[in-house]
């Protein structure tokens, strides 16, 4: 189950490569139909973002440490799962000093000025899911 999350996680990254994060044709096409205003494939990425890494740490802890699952076990899935996120935002923020362009032509915020901070939100919400999705599958192995 891991490694199927992180081949869908693949395809959203190359995705993502191919057309860039704001610019992808089914969500272009989404936001007209939905007249939403901006193209929120980004968000797709980021939820990936948490939940892919949710799910190998998950699988990590319980497999080769000796924690109970109790909630510092979820918490430290929570943790390493934001901690790739924060770094990837920072990542972000350094090339938009580096470069020199303006913050919104490098980091794609089509007008959002939360953009970063939603961003993180879906991380959080796909590590919480990760866990959930780990716990089913703890179940049925």
């Amino acid at each position: 189950m891991a490694y199927f999350i992180a081949f869908i996680h693949i395809l959203v990254m190359l995705t993502g490569a191919k057309y860039t994060y704001s610019t992808n044709p089914l969500f272009d096409m989404l936001s007209a139909t939905f007249n939403l205003g901006r193209n929120y494939f980004d968000r797709v990425g980021h939820l990936f973002q948490g939940l892919t890494p949710a799910i190998m740490a998950y699988e990590l802890l319980l497999y080769r440490s000796k924690l109970k699952k109790d909630w510092f076990f979820y918490f430290l899935i929570i943790c390493v799962s934001m901690g790739i996120s924060a770094v990837y935002e920072l990542t972000e923020y350094l090339a938009t000093v580096v470069s020199g362009y303006p913050q919104a032509y490098v980091l794609g915020l089509q007008g959002d000025n939360w953009d970063t901070q939603n961003d993180m939100l879906m991380a959080l919400i796909g590590s919480l899911m990760g866990i959930f999705i780990s716990k089913i599958n703890e179940r049925y192995l």
